[in-house]
C-alpha cells in the first residue's frame, strides 16, 4: 500500500507540527516504544532501534525530534492512532493526558491559533491558582471541572493550568471573556488586565504577538481595563505642597513628615507631576516609576492609593504572593507607568541572570520612590534615576551626641544620593491641625516575687546545663576558654538565649565527633524552648508557658523512636515534672501583675470609648497566641475579638492574603484589637485606630515613632506597659531624647549651605565606594577559592550527611531543593501543624526531618507535579574537604554556586522511573531485530 503523504493526513500533523514542541519537551520516546512494538512489526521497524540508541547518547529531546521526523517522513497509515493509543495505555497519568489534549483539538481549524496557544498562552497562565479559577468558569462542564480539580490536588496548579489552557479553547466563543472575568473575581487583576479581550474574543489573532519576541516571554498587548467611575484630582494642603516642592523640581529629595500627614498622597502627586513632564531627556524613553515598600501587605495598600488618583491601567502591584512575579518587571513596564513592589522584588529582578528573560536595568526607571526610606542602609554604585524618600523620621541609630545624630542622617542621605531634605517649616500650624498626636503613658509594674512556675522550669534547665558541662563535647568547648561560651546565671533573659544559640553553633562548627555534637545540640534545643516558656510566663500566664512546653513535647513524642540516651533523658526531665507544673498553673494565686495591669488598662481605655480600635504590640509570635487566648478567656475583654498580625517568614508566618484579610476585618470593626509583632509598626494605615498598647515591648527610636504613628484617630492614647526591672522605662526615655536629637539634627542639616551639604554627601559616598570595592574584592577572591568545590551538608544535630552541594537545585532563585532517589532514605516527613502553603505553582507541604535524629531540615515542595525536600541551610553545617565545618544563616551567605532547576532536571524527574525499563526495551528490540 502506497504511503499517504503527510499533508493528506491532517491528524498526523497534530503530532508532527502542532504539538511537536510540547511532545519534545515533555515526552520521552523510551516511555512509549514498547506500546508501539506491534504496530512497527507490521510496518517495518527499521530506524526505531536507532532512535532508542539516540536517546541514550544524545538525550530525550533529540530522540523525540528524530521519532517525529520519522513518522512524518514515512506517513504510515494508522501512525496517529497508534501513537495516541500508546499514550493512553501508559501508566503515567501525565502521559495519558497528553493524548486527551491532542484528541481535543480539531486539526482542520485554527491551526495557527493552536500554535499560539501552546507557545504563548501557556507561559503566562501556568502559575495561576487553577483550583480557584475553575469555580468561576461556567463554560466548563462538571466533568471538566472535576478533572481539573483532580489535577490540582494530584499534580499541582502548573499541570492543571496547562490542561485548562487546552480545554477552555474548545468551548463556546465567549470562553475568553469568561476567563478574564474569572481572573478578576479571584483578584488576579494584573493578569486580567494583560488579557483584557478585544472585540473578537474567539480568536487569538487579536493578541498582537510580535514575531521578533520569543514565545516563552508570553507577550500580549493588553486592551485598557475599565477605569473607575472617577479619578480623583489631588488637592494638596499647603504643607504637602511645601513637602513636594523640591521633588517636583527634579531633585533627589527625602520627605520627612509625621505619620498621618499624608506622605503617600505627596508621593503620588510627585509621581503624577513627574509622568506629566513627558519623556526622559537623556534617552527619549517614557518615564517609569518604582514605588518601593518594605512589607508585603503595603503593596496592595499603596497600590490602591495610586489607583485613586491615576488610571488603573497604569499602576500595578507586585509581590511574592500576588502572582504577578511570574511576569517580568521589564515586561510590565511596557504598559504600566508605576509599579508598586517590595524592595526585594526589585533587587531580585536587577540581580536576575536568567538568559531567557529580559534583563532589567535600574535605568529602566526614571524615578524610584522609597517608602519608609529610613531603612535604606546601603548605597549603590550604579547610576540612579531620581530618588524620592518618604519617612516619618530618619533616625539617629545609637547616637548619644548631636554630631553622631547628624552623621547618621548624612549617611542615609548619601545612600539615597539626596540633594534636598523636605520638612514642613512654613506651614507648621496647618500640619499640626491635621496630624493627631496621641497622649503618651508609661506604666511600670513590679515583677512577681514568688514565681513557682519559673522555679520549676529553672530546676529542669539546671539539670540540662549539668549534662552539657559533664559531656565530652561540653568539656571540649570549655577548653576553648571563650567568654561567650560561658553559661550566664540569669535564665530567661536575652544574654542567656544568646549563649544557648552560640553553644549550638559552636558544636556544629567545632565538634567533629557526631555523638558529642548531638548531645550539645539536643540540650541547646531544649534550653531554647524552656527560655521561650519563661518569656511567655513572664509576659502572660504560667498556663500559657506550660501550654507552649506541652506543644513542644507533643512534637518530640513523635520522635521517640530516634532518641539517643541523652534525648530520652531530656524528654523525661519534662514528663517527670509536668504534673507538678500543672498544679502550679492551676493555683489562682499564681497571677502575673504585669498582665493584670495590661488588663485593667485595656478595660479602662475601652470603657472610656467603647467604639475604640487598638493595636497591642508584643515581642514574639508565641506571645501573640498566648495573649489572644488570655483575652478570649477574660470575660471583660473577649468582646474585642482579637486578631493576630505577624510576618510571613518561617513555617508559622501569615500569607499576604491572610494579612490583608485581617486588616480588612479590623477596618470593618470585626476585630476591635489586633495583637501584633513589629510587622505592624510601619506603614499600615488604620484611620480608626486610637489605642496603641506596647506590652513589655521595646524598639528603637524609629520603631517608637512608627508604632505611635499607627494611632491615627483623634484623642488617641499610646501606652508602654513594662516591668520595672526590664529597663524599658529607661530605654523609652532614651528614645524620646534621641527623637528630639533627630528633629534638631534634621533641621540643622536642612539649613546647611548647599556646598557643605553636598561635600559631606560626596565624602560619605566615596568612603562607601572604597568599602564596597574591598568587600567585592574579598567576595570575588572567596568565590575563586571555592570555585568548583564540592561540599557536604551535614545534619546540624547528628552530623549525618544529607547531600552534596552538587545535588541541590534552586527553584525560582529562592528555594533550594534536592532531587534524587538517594535522599529518600536520609529524611522522613512529618505532618505540618500549619496548613500547606501555595504560592503560584509552588506548594509547601509536610515538614522534612533527619531520618536518623529527627532534626528539622525543611519541608516538602510540590513543583510541577514533582515532590522534593527543600532544605533550610540554618539546619545544617557545611563540611569542606579539609574537614572544616561552617554554619551559615542564609543560602545567600554560602560561597559556592547552586545551579538553577532546569528543563533537563524536569525531564530527569519525569523519566527516572523508566531508566531500568529502557534497558529492557532496548534488549528486547535488539533480540527481535536479530
Amino acid at each position: 500500500m502506497a504511503a499517504m503523504p503527510v499533508e493528506e493526513d491532517p491528524q498526523l500533523t497534530l503530532l508532527t507540527e502542532i504539538f511537536r514542541p510540547y511532545l519534545v519537551e515533555n515526552l520521552r520516546f523510551s516511555t512509549i516504544v514498547c506500546q508501539l512494538t506491534a504496530f512497527f512489526d507490521q510496518h517495518g521497524s527499521a530506524g526505531i532501534v536507532n532512535i532508542v540508541v539516540k536517546e541514550q547518547q544524545e538525550g530525550p529531546e533529540a530522540a523525540m525530534e528524530a521519532f517525529l521526523d520519522w513518522i512524518a517522513e514515512k506517513a504510515i497509515p494508522g501512525s496517529y492512532s497508534a501513537v495516541i493509543n500508546a499514550l493512553k495505555h501508559m501508566e503515567d497519568e501525565k502521559v495519558k493526558h497528553i493524548a486527551d489534549w491532542i484528541e481535543g483539538v480539531d486539526p482542520m481549524e485554527n491551526m495557527e491559533h493552536k500554535k499560539q496557544i501552546i507557545h504563548t498562552f501557556a507561559p503566562v497562565l501556568k502559575n495561576i491558582p487553577t483550583s480557584q479559577l475553575v469555580r468561576h468558569l461556567t463554560c466548563l462542564g462538571r466533568q471538566d471541572k472535576e478533572l481539573l480539580q483532580a489535577h490540582c490536588e494530584n499534580k499541582g496548579d502548573c499541570y492543571a493550568a496547562i490542561t485548562l489552557m487546552f480545554l477552555i479553547t474548545t468551548k463556546a466563543p465567549e470562553w475568553f471573556t469568561e476567563l478574564v472575568k474569572a481572573l478578576r473575581i479571584i483578584n488576579w487583576l494584573e493578569l486580567a488586565d494583560l488579557l483584557d479581550p478585544p472585540e473578537d474574543h474567539s480568536s487569538l489573532t487579536a493578541f498582537n504577538i510580535p514575531g521578533d519576541v520569543p514565545p516563552a516571554e508570553g507577550c500580549f498587548k493588553a486592551c485598557p481595563p475599565q477605569e473607575p467611575d472617577e479619578i480623583i484630582e489631588i488637592e494638596l494642603r499647603d504643607y504637602q505642597k511645601e513637602l513636594s516642592q523640591h521633588a517636583v523640581q527634579g531633585k533627589n529629595t527625602v520627605v520627612v513628615a509625621p505619620a498621618g500627614s499624608g506622605k503617600t498622597v505627596v508621593g503620588v502627586y510627585i509621581a503624577k507631576m513627574h509622568l506629566a513632564n513627558g519623556m526622559i531627556a537623556s534617552n527619549n524613553k517614557p518615564k517609569k516609576i518604582a514605588f518601593l515598600v518594605n512589607k508585603v501587605p503595603l503593596v496592595k495598600q499603596q497600590q490602591d492609593q495610586f489607583k485613586k488618583y491615576m488610571s488603573t491601567s497604569k499602576v500595578i502591584g507586585v509581590s511574592g504572593e500576588t502572582g504577578s512575579t511570574m511576569m517580568e518587571i521589564k515586561s510590565l513596564l511596557k504598559d504600566r507607568d508605576v509599579i508598586v513592589m517590595t524592595a526585594q522584588i526589585l533587587v531580585n529582578a536587577l540581580d536576575n541572570t536568567d538568559s531567557n528573560k529580559q534583563r532589567l536595568d535600574i535605568s529602566d526607571f526614571s524615578m524610584i520612590i522609597m517608602d519608609e526610606c529610613h531603612r535604606c542602609q546601603e548605597s549603590s554604585l550604579a547610576p540612579r534615576p531620581q530618588i524620592i524618600g518618604l519617612t516619618a523620621g530618619l533616625g539617629v541609630g545609637q547616637a548619644q551626641s548631636s554630631y553622631k545624630a547628624e552623621s547618621h542622617i548624612l549617611m542615609l542621605c548619601a545612600n539615597m544620593d539626596v540633594e534636598k531634605i523636605s520638612i514642613v517649616e512654613e506651614n507648621v500650624e496647618e500640619l499640626n491641625r491635621h496630624v493627631n498626636i496621641p497622649t503618651e503613658e508609661t506604666i511600670l509594674v513590679a515583677r512577681k516575687q514568688d514565681d513557682k512556675f519559673a522555679e520549676g522550669v529553672n530546676l529542669i534547665m539546671e539539670n540540662i546545663e549539668r549534662i552539657i558541662a559533664e559531656s565530652e563535647g561540653g568539656k571540649r568547648l570549655a577548653e576553648l576558654d571563650r567568654k561567650d561560651l560561658q553559661c550566664p546565671n540569669t535564665r530567661g533573659t536575652q544574654p542567656y538565649e544568646q549563649w544557648v544559640v552560640k553553644m549550638k553553633n559552636a558544636s556544629a562548627t567545632i565538634l567533629t565527633d557526631n555523638d558529642m555534637r548531638r548531645v550539645i545540640v539536643a540540650c541547646s534545643n531544649h534550653l531554647r524552648e524552656y527560655t521561650n516558656a519563661l518569656y511567655i510566663n513572664h509576659a502572660v500566664r504560667p498556663k500559657d508557658g506550660l501550654t507552649y512546653l506541652q506543644n513542644f513535647f507533643d512534637n518530640e513524642r513523635d520522635k521517640q523512636d530516634s532518641f539517643n540516651d541523652t534525648e530520652a533523658q531530656l524528654f523525661r526531665f519534662f514528663t517527670e515534672r509536668e504534673e507538678e507544673l500543672k498544679q502550679i498553673v492551676e493555683d489562682p494565686e499564681n497571677r502575673n501583675p504585669l498582665l493584670d495591669k495590661l488588663g485593667s488598662t485595656m478595660r479602662s481605655a475601652y470603657d472610656m470609648k467603647p467604639d475604640s480600635c487598638g493595636i497591642l504590640f508584643t515581642k514574639t509570635r508565641s506571645s501573640t497566641e498566648a495573649l489572644k487566648a488570655w483575652i478570649k478567656e477574660t470575660p471583660e475583654l473577649k468582646h474585642l475579638n482579637p486578631g493576630i498580625l505577624i510576618g510571613g517568614g518561617g513555617s508559622g508566618g501569615m500569607t499576604q492574603t491572610q494579612q490583608v484579610d485581617l486588616l480588612q476585618m479590623f477596618k470593618e470593626n470585626k476585630h476591635k484589637l489586633i495583637i501584633a509583632t513589629s510587622v505592624a509598626e510601619e506603614g499600615i494605615d488604620i484611620q480608626a485606630c486610637n489605642l496603641v498598647f506596647r506590652y513589655n515591648y521595646f524598639s528603637n527610636t524609629i520603631g517608637r515613632i512608627q508604632a505611635r504613628g499607627r494611632n491615627r484617630a483623634a484623642h488617641g492614647r499610646f501606652f508602654l506597659i513594662a516591668s520595672v526591672d526590664s529597663g524599658l522605662g529607661n530605654q523609652e526615655e532614651m528614645n524620646k531624647i534621641r527623637e528630639s536629637m533627630m528633629n534638631t539634627a534634621t533641621k540643622a542639616i536642612k539649613g546647611m549651605p548647599k556646598e557643605d551639604f553636598l561635600k559631606q554627601i560626596d565624602d560619605y559616598q566615596r568612603r562607601d565606594r572604597a568599602e564596597r570595592r574591598m568587600k567585592e574584592k574579598g567576595k570575588v577572591s572567596k568565590q575563586k577559592e571555592h570555585s568548583g568545590i564540592e561540599v557536604e551538608l551535614i545534619c546540624l544535630q547528628c552530623g549525618n550527611v544529607a547531600c552534596r552541594n552538587t545535588d541541590i537545585r534552586r527553584i525560582k532563585s529562592a528555594h533550594h531543593a534536592v532531587f534524587g532517589d538517594f535522599m529518600a532514605e536520609r529524611y522522613k516527613t512529618v505532618p505540618n501543624p500549619k496548613k500547606s502553603k501555595r504560592i503560584n505553582d509552588l506548594e509547601f507541604l509536610e515538614k522534612v526531618h533527619c531520618a536518623n535524629c529527627s532534626q528539622e531540615w525543611g519541608c516538602m515542595l510540590k513543583y510541577c507535579g514533582h515532590l522534593a525536600p527543600v532544605l533550610k541551610i540554618s539546619f545544617f553545617a557545611v563540611k569542606y574537604n579539609s574537614g572544616k565545618q561552617v554554619k551559615y544563616k542564609k543560602w545567600s551567605d554560602v560561597p559556592f554556586h547552586v545551579q538553577e532547576f532546569s528543563i533537563e532536571d524536569i525531564e530527569k524527574e519525569i523519566n527516572k522511573e523508566n531508566v531500568n525499563k529502557l534497558d529492557e526495551d532496548v534488549d528486547q528490540l535488539s533480540l527481535e531485530k536479530a
